[in-house]
């Protein structure tokens, strides 16, 4: 019989230590929007500026209080748009608080320009840096990418303006499904929607208590993409570094790399 060396088992409990292990293969990528593909680059003022203009109105000569109603009526009412006609009536009810008192009687040719204006605001945002070609990188290889969202019933219109619809299988907004992060019942719908398993998806997302936490409840595996730079511990703060943790995660050995589009 063959005696036994204790360094011998030594060895092998340090070789398996430190063997590398593979990282968890996931079939999809699961997106925020707001903080994650796209930033801010003017304010809710500037855009309804913006908006008058288009209409020949001024802001100065908004009253404060209408304005004030106006900003309100928005923060209570968008989130239970729920289809684009209810989201094109709520602009229209935000155009007439807006022109009420301001321009003598407000024509409704002029609300109608005016409301249509204010939903067409998408120029306010902006692709955060590199999102794109990452974006592009995935779907040329083949890997499967969602949007799950809190927006209005306009999310699909808004990523087609920025040139990033096509990138997404399934698009998931707060206002067709009727519920919000960080309900659980909203990560369940996506789930159903994308039609693939928890354990199956990785959800970047920007805001640890509405995204991260949540998903990760809901059995999702997580990546925290911070380009604001609002929380440190963040795994990512740019592009190049999200793409170095995900593109090892995703199954990219088992997918067949789509045509590149454009002349040969």
């Amino acid at each position: 019989m063959r005696q036994a060396n204790p360094n011998e088992d030594e060895s092998k409990a340090v070789t398996l230590l430190e063997t590398p292990r593979p990282a968890p293969q996931y079939s999809t990528v699961i997106w925020d929007v707001g903080g994650t593909l796209v930033d801010r680059v003017a304010g809710q003022r500037e855009a309804v500026e913006r908006a008058l203009q288009a209409v020949g109105v001024c802001l100065e000569q908004i009253e404060p209080l209408m304005f004030e109603r106006a900003q309100q009526h928005y923060i209570r009412n968008e989130s239970l748009w729920s289809t684009p006609e209810e989201e094109e009536h709520g602009f229209l009810e935000i155009a007439a608080l807006l022109l009420e008192r301001s321009t003598g009687r407000a024509e409704a040719g002029q609300v109608a320009r005016l409301g249509q204006a204010l939903g067409e605001c998408n120029w306010v945002y902006r692709p955060v840096p590199g999102i794109p070609e990452l974006l592009r990188e995935l779907h040329d290889l083949g890997i499967r990418q969602a949007i799950a969202s809190n927006w209005p019933p306009s999310l699909p219109r808004f990523l087609r303006y920025h040139g990033l619809l096509d990138h997404f299988a399934v698009v998931v907004g707060s206002g067709t499904e009727r519920c919000r992060k960080p309900d659980p019942l909203f990560y369940r719908r996506v789930l159903e929607h994308v039609d693939v398993a928890p354990g199956d998806a990785v959800f970047i997302g920007n805001d640890p208590q509405f995204d991260i936490l949540p998903a990760r409840a809901a059995g999702l595996a997580t990546i925290h993409f911070d380009p604001r730079r609002q929380h440190p511990a963040a795994d990512a703060h740019d592009v190049p570094a999200l793409r170095l943790l995900l593109l090892p995660l995703v199954s990219l050995s088992e997918r067949t790399p789509r045509p590149a589009c454009g002349p040969g």
